[in-house]
């Protein structure tokens, strides 16, 4: 599997750390950097009673699929549980599939000790919570667990795994490492699986435990930066709050990164915003979506695009960069949609030209209410497990968005303002003798055509587009990131 992104594999280790708490041995695979890991199964393969596989929709399918296939080759007698997100909102259909045996709906935590003995020769599935499972040919399902808390159990031990796996530089700092402090989210964005897999219910770790983890990585591994990756890390303002004060009174020198949205952000006072950047906020993460109210209204975002632009400023003066998450493609208006988001991405660029864009695609995904809507307008999801494999922003399959659409937004999206507002690396680039001068050259012409909005004879997006397919071709691709 390429190595697509070190987010440590925080579903797999969270219910590691409970069957550790419960002495039960299990070993974790992440076939990102464990390249040998048949070989090393193979041997164990007499010891195999039960794998338990975490599934995303999109690529995660075909490597789940393929890993499934390699573990009942050789250890036929062992039982194949699959959990995460698109079992949980599909999980009849994943079950189906001849390599499952189990599949674990919602989080796993409250059921993962119970499933792995029930999966011993002399065990019975029969009472463990929060499954779907084969029985003489049918399907079967089991009784619903009380709710989960979070707390219940501990955080996730990344040190069952090699941590420095999953440390990088990144443009925070130099060992940079990824870290989950909640999970879930209140709020109701119609096109978000989050709201279908928790249902709206946000649950998080406590202003101590995530600190305690900080200190630690800072102590043991020498971290210097975090990425927060909550869906939204501000839920809860006096947590944090705490959390900046301990980084801040403690002098714990670490950058860090996190998402919010602008209804937030417009309601934080100057001291606020002051605290979290003095604690070491570098960049916020904000899905702004669109830059067309009706969008906004359509995915029932509960946001304006008058905060966007008051979330960029009062950012800006703050010092702290935004990271603007951009959704087109939408099925109603989509061309309409397309051009105001692309206007509001010039306007906001050129009032701080450091914040950032991260504009996609929409895909819709199962579970999510916006799904049933693109199932009206013509969506025609797969019908089976393995058609799920590429169904990802990187390969949209909704019927409402034409060759046309897909070319104006990627020329904007991969070229023009990428071009126009180079990154940091880009702009080192741009200083080299001739490379350089032919970066520059085309810099000023994207400057121009955005400026004056003339897009009339695109000779140089397509020259662009010949060195994409090149890149395609050997297997690199450009990021889809407007800094």
């Amino acid at each position: 599997m390429e190595n697509i992104s070190k987010h440590y594999p925080y579903s797999v280790v969270s219910l590691a750390t409970v069957l550790q708490m419960n002495s039960i041995p299990c070993r974790i695979v992440d076939s990102r950097f464990d390249e040998d890991y048949e070989k090393q199964l193979a041997l164990q393969a007499e010891n195999i009673q039960f794998v338990g596989i975490s599934v995303m929709t999109g690529y995660q399918i075909i490597d789940g699929l393929r890993f499934s296939r390699y573990v009942k080759k050789i250890a036929p007698d062992a039982k194949i549980a699959w959990g995460g997100w698109h079992p949980s909102l599909l999980p009849e259909q994943t079950l189906v599939n001849e390599l499952i045996d189990i599949i674990v709906t919602g989080p796993g935590e409250p059921a993962i000790t119970n499933l792995v003995e029930a999966c011993r020769p002399d065990g019975n599935l029969d009472n463990v919570p929060n499954i779907l499972y084969k029985k003489n040919g049918e399907i079967r399902k089991s009784k619903h667990s009380k709710t989960f808390t979070i707390n219940e159990f501990p955080q996730p031990n990344i040190e069952l795994l090699n941590v420095e796996d999953y440390i990088h530089p990144s443009e925070l700092g130099n060992r940079t490492i990824f870290y989950y402090s909640s999970q879930g989210c209140p709020f109701r964005c119609a096109f978000c699986c989050d709201m279908a897999v928790f249902k709206r219910r946000w649950q998080c770790r406590s202003a101590d435990e995530v600190y305690s983890f900080l200190l630690h990585s800072k102590n043991k591994y020498r971290v210097d930066s975090v990425n927060i990756l909550d869906t939204n890390f501000f839920i809860d303002r006096k947590r944090i709050e705490d959390i900046a004060c301990m980084m801040v009174e403690e002098k714990l020198e670490m950058k860090w990164v996190g998402s919010v949205r602008t209804d937030q952000v417009i309601d934080y006072s100057e001291d606020f915003l002051k605290l979290i950047k003095e604690s070491g906020c570098q960049k916020l993460y904000i899905g702004a979506e669109s830059g067309s109210d009706e969008t906004l209204l359509f995915i029932e975002k509960d946001a304006t695009v008058k905060q966007t632009y008051e979330t960029a400023e009062k950012l800006s003066k703050a010092g702290i960069i935004a990271e603007f998450f951009i959704m087109s493609g939408f099925p109603v208006n989509p061309g309409k949609d397309l051009d105001l988001s692309l206007s509001m991405i010039w306007k906001l660029k050129n009032l701080n030209p450091n914040h950032q864009f991260t504009p996609f695609l929409y895909t819709p995904y199962p579970g999510t209410p916006l799904f049933q809507r693109a199932i009206e307008y013509g969506l025609k999801p797969p019908d089976k497990l393995e058609g799920w494999g590429n169904w990802s922003v990187l390969n949209v399959h909704t019927p409402w968005i034409d060759d046309d659409f897909r070319d104006k937004f990627y020329s904007f999206v991969k070229y023009y303002y990428p071009m126009a507002f180079p990154s940091d690396k880009l702009a080192i680039i741009m200083k080299r003798k001739w490379i350089g001068c032919l970066l520059r050259s085309l810099k000023h012409l994207c400057e121009y055509r955005l400026k004056n909005d003339y897009f009339n004879f695109r000779w140089d997006w397509k020259l662009v587009k010949c060195f994409n397919d090149f890149q395609k071709k050997y297997g690199k691709y450009w990021v889809i990131s407007i800094r």
